[in-house]
């Protein structure tokens, strides 16, 4: 399973062919865009989003962050952010009446998209623990809009 998961995010995301992003991710904690990782690499260089060429650099992703745009390190939550906005707007058609292998297609996206959105919304680079941080965050959203909606109705009945 695993390996397969490695697969489907090497093939649909290049930059997470890297030991860095190997699924299940279990590190102690994300790396500051500030800082260096264990090797001496700086967790972040700066390249300008007027730049027409952003070249793939291993172990790094290119975007937005806090730091402004260039290369985030993977080990950064910025670059799972970054990729997470890519990976959401990079979605291939769902096609009810398409090719087992267009559907395919669909799910392997979005089973990657998944991971990528857990990472980015993680305390820390855990998939065990992004996962459920996750669903706490949809939870949350969800009890928020069924009590605007109470709410909602309350106000409605007391009004007429």
């Amino acid at each position: 399973m695993t390996e397969d998961m490695n697969a489907k995010m090497a093939r649909l995301v290049p930059e997470l062919n890297s030991d860095y992003a190997r699924y299940p991710m279990k590190r102690q904690m994300w790396l500051d865009p500030q800082a260096q990782t264990n090797t001496g690499e700086a967790a972040f260089i700066p390249h300008p989003n007027s730049s027409a060429s952003k070249p793939l650099k291993p172990d790094y992703v290119w975007g937005p962050g806090t730091l402004g745009y260039g290369y985030y390190h993977l080990l950064t939550r910025d670059s799972y952010l970054a990729l997470y906005r890519r990976v959401q707007h990079d979605a291939p058609a769902q096609c009810c009446a398409c090719s087992a292998e267009a559907s395919k297609i669909y799910n392997d996206h979005t089973d990657v998209k998944m991971i990528v959105y857990n990472r980015s919304v993680a305390s820390r680079p855990d998939d065990v623990l992004a996962k459920k941080e996750a669903l706490d965050i949809a939870k949350g959203i969800s009890q928020s809009d069924y009590h605007m909606g109470q709410n909602f109705q309350l106000v409605v009945m007391a009004v007429t």
